[in-house]
């Protein structure tokens, strides 16, 4: 049996019929598929002392307000799955 191995963020190479199985991120929604949950999601916010001690007015409880956006990477939800980002991430 020959495995063909495919990695890919455009969600519509899954949906191409010579796909037998995939992994995909999401909440297992997908419309005729069958999908099993493989491990639930924990974000964690990090910073390193250095630039805490060179951000002094930053509050961990009110870090959309308190943290310039640049030092805040987000590349939001481009493909609608569920992706975390700073804004639902901080309301959980």
């Amino acid at each position: 049996m020959n495995v063909n191995l495919v990695t890919s963020d455009d969600y519509r190479s899954f949906d191409d019929p010579s796909v037998d199985f995939s992994t995909r991120f999401g909440n297992g929604d997908f419309p005729g598929m069958l999908a099993d949950p493989l491990f639930g999601e924990r974000c964690q916010i990090t910073a390193s002392p250095s630039f805490l001690d060179a951000h002094p007015n930053i509050d961990p409880n009110d870090i959309l307000n308190t943290v310039a956006p640049n030092f805040m990477l987000d590349y939001g939800d481009p493909c609608g799955v569920g992706w975390m980002d700073w804004d639902s991430g901080l309301r959980k």
